[in-house]
């Protein structure tokens, strides 16, 4: 096997890799009885059974210690909320990092307020205290961090940054489902956490998200703005009587979570600790065989990341590694070995062809805010980008016979990478 299976040898691994997202007999009992219950919305009428949204919150609250949630239809939903939550609006700034999944940047312009880009940590890829305090200005309103890649942004200096600016913190948890800081979980230190329960996250029912807090000022604020100005009851309704109640206290937009939805979430949550340990517990194993591998090194974990939550593992490569080879190159030639997808991270937001704004009409009047000054740089978030290479989240649920191929097949790229 000394020639690569990008170039016609044999492959290291053809045994397949665990499926995502997972389900069984269990999951699908679950939605069948969400689906003949009678209501399949949160906005349906009484039944005289609590609905499965507010069920799935209630445990997911408790999940993160945390006094409440509100769950939306989309991550991207959580953001808008929570930062409408906060009272983030028109001309403010928000400091969100530049190395994040487009979406991040979006919720900001779609409560009209502008996000100003901030540099990463080069270690974790997680966004950098320094960098967000100098993107602070008197326009600024909010600070948004982004758990990224199984890492944490330390929420200990930001917190701090926030504090002695009197600022707000949503913290983006689209990749931290259970992940845990100084034995708090991710969602739980900003002033509201955002969620994405999209098909692909270590949580998930296709398409869903939550917010969570412990104001209770801003939980009343998360339960109006999701469901266009209502609330949860005080006490239950008549038979069949709208479930929600008007309070009309702030506009909000219809955000609802589906009711066949809430019953998924409520499946998987019940497996989440043991695939959020047994990712854990590969990652820290890959951690300690890649970095053995010529030319590569892990994402640093702070000593305060109690727990990381494994989305998409990273491992970064000097730039002269593997012969000098692209680094698309490098994750061809290693996906060929194990027969799954090896892939870049996301563009940084101010090279990234998918944050665009200028193409909407809305965003007319910040037109000149919304793009940092022609060519700035932003060398640590760029650096991260041409040198991270990830692997899906679902290769860490194999065997241990899985991981170790995971770790042959890099050695094996490297050993051959003057063919690449």
């Amino acid at each position: 096997m000394a020639e690569l299976a990008l170039h016609g040898g044999l492959p290291l691994w053809s045994g397949g890799w665990p499926e995502w997202p997972q389900c069984d007999q269990a999951t699908i009992e679950r939605v069948t009885a969400a689906l003949t219950s009678g209501r399949w919305t949160l906005t349906g009428g009484w039944t005289g059974v609590e609905p499965y949204e507010r069920r799935f919150a209630r445990r997911f609250a408790e999940f993160l210690g945390v006094p409440y949630c509100v769950s939306t239809d989309h991550g991207s939903s959580s953001l808008v909320i929570a930062l409408e939550a906060v009272g983030v609006g028109a001309g403010d700034e928000v400091v969100v990092p530049v190395f994040t999944w487009v979406a991040t940047a979006t919720a900001v312009l779609n409560v009209n307020a502008v996000p100003v880009f901030a540099d990463v940590d080069p270690g974790t890829g997680c966004v950098s205290p320094a960098a967000v305090a100098e993107a602070i200005t008197e326009r600024t309103k909010a600070l948004v961090v982004v758990h990224l890649h199984s890492r944490m942004a330390d929420m200990d200096a930001v917190g701090a940054i926030a504090k002695r600016h009197g600022l707000a913190v949503i913290e983006d948890c689209a990749q931290a489902h259970g992940a845990r800081w100084n034995g708090r979980a991710a969602g739980s230190l900003g002033t509201v956490g955002a969620f994405s329960m999209q098909q692909g996250k270590v949580l998930t029912c296709g398409e869903g998200g939550a917010v969570c807090t412990s104001d209770a000022h801003l939980y009343d604020r998360l339960q109006q703005l999701r469901a266009d100005s209502r609330r949860y009851p005080q006490a239950d309704p008549a038979i069949g009587y709208p479930y929600l109640t008007e309070a009309c206290e702030v506009m909000g937009t219809n955000h609802c979570l589906p009711e066949l939805s809430a019953a998924l979430l409520l499946d998987q949550l019940e497996r989440l600790p043991a695939q959020l340990h047994q990712r854990a517990q590969a990652g820290e194993l890959l951690d300690a065989e890649l970095a053995r591998v010529p030319g590569l090194r892990p994402l640093a974990r702070p000593a305060q990341l109690d727990l990381p939550s494994v989305f998409a593992y990273g491992v970064r490569r000097d730039p002269d590694a593997f012969a000098g080879a692209p680094t698309d190159r490098v994750c061809a030639a290693v996906a060929a070995e194990l027969g799954v997808r090896v892939y870049r991270a996301d563009r940084p937001l101010h090279q990234n062809r998918l944050y665009c704004p200028e193409t909407k009409p809305r965003y007319r009047w910040l037109r000149e805010r919304l793009r940092p000054p022609a060519g700035t740089r932003f060398p640590d978030a760029e650096h991260l980008y041409d040198n991270l290479m990830l692997l899906p989240h679902r290769v860490l649920l194999s065997t241990p016979t899985g991981l170790e191929v995971v770790v042959a097949a890099f050695h094996k790229v490297a050993r051959h990478a003057g063919a690449l």
